[in-house]
Formats: structure tokens, C-alpha cells, sequence
């Protein structure tokens, strides 16, 4: 009997729904200044300043889901079917991604509160596990350990190293300890070039 599989191109539909859905629910913790005629412009300023850790916790939170994002369509784009089991990680990794903006919201309106950290840095690393079991489906499918795995792999790792570091700062300044996730997008480029460079010396020093 052959196992079911599912269209790439229907994995990717819902799949980009989802994020488009949570990246766009993100911006909603933007609010527009309120202010009494007439208005001043140190005022209005002083005003704008006060909406500074809702930007801050919107970029964060967008630049975070671009690079899920990013990863994601890395693991989809090559083969046109997927297995089950697949999908169903696919849809656990959804769920983490439309719980963002949840966690986001709670974050800006109890900044200065340990759990905030907590969930905020629990939805991620659900979201980075939940991508390594994508990329282990995929290389024991392949049944080869394609640069993909690598990559999430070590996305998941950072993220459990960030995740950690995040909550024991958060015990101290909720804020800073946040603010730790600003480094996953950037580590994960980084991983990517260095095993890049790797692959290259080994090819280059392969006497085949």
C-alpha cells in the first residue's frame, strides 16, 4: 500500500496564509498616538517615543518570522509531493507561527514580566523544533545529509541556546532577555555561510 502524499504546492498555499495572516496581526499592537489639540511637536514627539517598544517588539517578532519563513521554503521548494507525517509536523509549526502574535501582544503589554519572556521565547522554539523535524523528515527521505538538515538543526540548537539565555536574563530585565531573539535570523545566516564555506574546502581538498 503507497503512502498518501500531499501537493507541494497546497503545503505552500497554507503555509503562506498563515504566516501573511501572522505577520500582518503583528502590526496591530501599533497604535496611532493620542493627543488633545492643539498639538505641539514635543509633544507629538514625546508621544511617538512612548510607541517605541511596540515597534521594537513588531520588528523583532517580523524579522523572527521572516527567517522561519525563509528556512521554511527552503524544505518545500524542491520536491512536488510530501508525505503525511510531514504535513502534520508542517501544521505544528503553523500553529507556532500563528501563536506569534498572541505572545507578541503579551510581551508589549506585560514588558516588564518574567512569563511574557517565557511564552514569547516558547512559541519560537516550538516553531525552531517543530522546522528540525521538517528538515529530519526531509533527510530521511532523502536518506542523505543535505546542507537543508544541517541548517535546521543548527537553527533549532540556537534557538534552545537563545530560548534558554532569554528566560535567565528575563529574571533580571524582561526586556534585554527578549530582545535576545533579534540574534536568531542573523545566527542562522551565519551557520548557513560557514557550512557553505566548509563544503567548499572539502570539495576543494577532495583528490577526486
Amino acid at each position: 500500500m503507497s503512502e498518501e502524499t500531499y501537493e507541494k504546492l497546497r503545503i505552500a498555499r497554507i503555509s503562506d496564509c498563515v504566516f501573511a495572516i501572522a505577520m500582518t496581526l503583528l502590526v496591530f499592537d501599533l497604535k496611532m498616538p493620542v493627543l488633545e489639540a492643539p498639538i505641539s511637536s514635543q509633544a507629538f514627539a514625546q508621544a511617538l517615543l512612548g510607541h517605541l517598544p511596540n515597534f521594537t517588539s513588531w520588528m523583532l517578532s517580523f524579522v523572527v518570522l521572516a527567517r522561519f519563513w525563509f528556512l521554511h521554503h527552503g524544505l518545500i521548494a524542491r520536491e512536488e509531493t510530501r508525505p503525511g507525517n510531514f504535513v502534520a509536523v508542517n501544521f505544528v509549526f503553523l500553529a507556532a507561527v500563528a501563536l506569534t502574535p498572541f505572545s507578541s501582544s503579551l510581551r508589549v503589554q506585560y514588558s516588564d514580566q518574567f512569563l511574557s519572556v517565557v511564552v514569547y521565547s516558547a512559541t519560537f522554539l516550538a516553531a525552531a523544533l517543530a522546522l528540525w523535524a521538517l528538515s529530519a523528515l526531509d533527510h530521511g527521505r532523502r536518506g542523505v545529509w543535505t546542507i537543508r538538515y544541517q541548517i535546521g538543526r543548527s537553527s533549532a540548537i540556537w534557538a534552545i541556546a537563545i530560548a534558554v539565555a532569554a528566560c535567565l536574563i528575563a529574571v533580571k530585565s524582561p526586556p534585554v532577555g527578549a530582545s535576545l531573539w533579534l540574534l536568531f535570523p542573523f545566527v542562522g545566516r551565519w551557520e548557513r555561510y560557514r557550512r557553505k564555506r566548509a563544503n567548499a574546502r572539502s570539495s576543494d581538498n577532495d583528490p577526486g
